[in-house]
């Protein structure tokens, strides 16, 4: 949502299928990968996340999200994928 609106002024959509909903602000480490998105580079990728919040005493918290940005026909080296992680704002020691 764009700053110049709040949830009272938002244009409503013209589509159905699209809602609104309010997403309760977290932090989110991300590690962006390229070339085909496939469940075992995924994983690949969600568990060095892991192991890097971890080592720096971040606790993660949930699931890992998948975040794919380019369309299926986008050349493999041109793409961008990232892996999300929700992670608790203290650190533990």
């Amino acid at each position: 949502m764009e700053r110049a609106y709040d949830r009272e002024t938002l244009p409503l959509p013209n589509d159905d299928r699209v809602t609104i909903s309010e997403v309760k602000r977290d932090k989110f480490a991300a590690l962006r990968y390229r070339e085909r998105i496939t469940e075992e580079r995924f994983k690949e990728n969600a568990e060095i996340l892991v192991t890097s919040l971890k080592r720096d005493g971040h606790a993660v918290i949930g699931e890992q999200i998948s975040a794919v940005y380019n369309g299926p026909f986008a050349p493999p080296f041109l793409r961008r994928n990232e892996v999300l992680l929700r992670f608790a704002n203290e650190r533990r020691e």
